[in-house]
């Protein structure tokens, strides 16, 4: 189950709720019983990752204007 949720949601890592009791910066929200708790953190991975996805996004919409498909 977990290996489908990380799939389906982009999730790169999962960890118990001890371990993010632990952890500043990290919501927890519950939803009628199932807790999920999501580290707000901004590591140097996801800023890369970020940063690719801006340029990748950048490059798609100036395809489009030209009409390269």
């Amino acid at each position: 189950m977990i290996a489908i949720l990380k799939a389906e949601l982009n999730i790169v890592d999962t960890a118990t709720s001890e371990d993010f009791k632990k952890s500043s910066g990290v919501v927890m929200h519950d939803i009628d019983g199932f807790v999920v708790y999501i580290d707000t953190a901004i590591t140097p991975r996801l800023q890369a990752e970020g940063e690719a996805r801006e340029v990748i996004r950048k490059i798609q919409d100036q395809r489009k204007k030209w009409g390269w498909h």
